[in-house]
């Protein structure tokens, strides 16, 4: 399941390809991509509703909260021109318009463990694993809104960060090749060796392409939660570390007085969202913290340093285009995320571990495989 980096790689490349287009059409080729994966029936209806939904709208920006992604949908440039230029209250953002009102509805992307986005002309043939297409129109004036969208991610310098990058240390990285670019949008337009201004000035068309069904699309009001705007079934998300608005004393304090495992605590997306199975494990690793410690019962300075390090390996790996297991997921070059090169403790267990030899070993917190190093990460005792 793709996890913060992942997810990121996806916003940017989806966002640098979609925001200040309107979609002028759309079609849903099979109606299983608008259920959930307990409900996947869907009434005729759902169809036509989704497809008036998001017709004649223009796309703000792609945003993104921990695993969470969305397209903020504005109106129609039949329809601007009126409201305030200042950046709207929430994720959403200003898009350099004379005006920009607050966008108040929002196009769910749930990519599940095999969805992709991918960025076509009309003319490409279709996938036949492809579920559903929105149809863009470039702004008529060619402006773009490179800054539009959710913010940007710090220690990002690609995306405006003031922060620099997080460093990785010789034993945290080494040997990783820097990748083409970031974004995991595979761009497979018939001018790709085109200028590139030129392709993005020309109509095209968004394709959600999943194998196996376990995405989702879905059109939702966005409601403030956590200081900005979100669709409505991610109010309950809390936020993620890369955010501007992550405050640390806060999620510090919430971490401290959970009973459970500590690993099963990064997973709860109330507590802190973006983080899964593999950065989890990175993360307490590079903390040297068991992952059966319980949060309080441990010192704050010890969770402090797992949060903190859950921060430097997503962006490690969102540096490397995060990290990839099969062929499902591709950055815009169509080539896989670097980060898998880089793992020191996920899915290696009975190897040696980088630190100090000792063979990884793996167990299972709260149904999840988990992997850890016995000697770099002791088991906590409890009196």
């Amino acid at each position: 399941m793709p996890e913060l980096p992942e997810v990121e790689s996806v916003r940017r490349g989806v966002h640098e390809w979609t925001a200040d287009t309107t979609i002028t059409g759309a079609e849903v080729l099979d109606p299983r991509i608008l259920g959930t994966t307990s409900a996947r029936r869907v009434e005729p209806s759902a169809v036509d509703g989704f497809v008036s939904a998001v017709t004649g709208h223009r796309i703000i920006g792609a945003e993104r909260r921990g695993k969470f992604m969305w397209l903020s949908l504005g109106q129609g440039p039949e329809h601007a021109g009126s409201g305030s230029s200042e950046p709207s209250s929430g994720g959403a953002r200003a898009s350099g318009r004379p005006s920009e009102p607050s966008p108040e509805l929002s196009l769910l992307i749930h990519l599940g463990m095999s969805g992709q986005l991918r960025v076509h002309s009309a003319d490409d043939p279709v996938h036949r694993h492809t579920r559903a297409i929105l149809r863009l129109e470039p702004a008529r004036d060619g402006s773009r809104s490179q800054g539009a969208g959710a913010p940007a991610p710090r220690g990002s310098e690609s995306e405006g960060a003031g922060a620099p990058a997080p460093q990785r240390s010789e034993s945290e990285g080494a040997g990783v090749p820097a990748p083409q670019r970031s974004g995991s949008v595979e761009a497979e337009s018939a001018g790709q060796n085109a200028d590139r201004s030129a392709g993005q000035s020309a109509a095209r068309e968004l394709r959600f392409v999943d194998q196996r069904i376990f995405g989702h699309l879905g059109v939702q009001p966005l409601i403030h939660a956590h200081d900005r705007l979100v669709p409505a079934s991610a109010t309950h998300i809390a936020t993620d570390p890369l955010e501007p608005t992550f405050e640390i004393g806060l999620t510090l304090t919430a971490l401290a007085q959970k009973r459970t495992a500590i690993k099963s605590a990064l997973l709860d997306q109330t507590l802190i969202s973006g983080i899964g199975n593999i950065y989890a494990d990175e993360a307490l690793f590079r903390a040297g913290v068991h992952p059966m410690a319980i949060p309080a019962r441990t010192r704050k300075s010890r969770l402090a340093a797992v949060l903190e390090s859950a921060a430097s390996v997503m962006g490690d790996a969102l540096a490397v285009g995060g990290t990839s297991f099969d062929s499902l997921y591709v950055n815009v070059n169509g080539e896989s995320g670097y980060f898998d090169r880089a793992l020191l403790v996920y899915g290696r267990g009975g190897q040696e571990c980088v630190r100090c030899g000792k063979e990884i070993q793996r167990l299972s917190v709260g149904g999840r495989g988990t992997h850890f190093c016995p000697v770099c990460q002791r088991p906590p005792r409890y009196r």
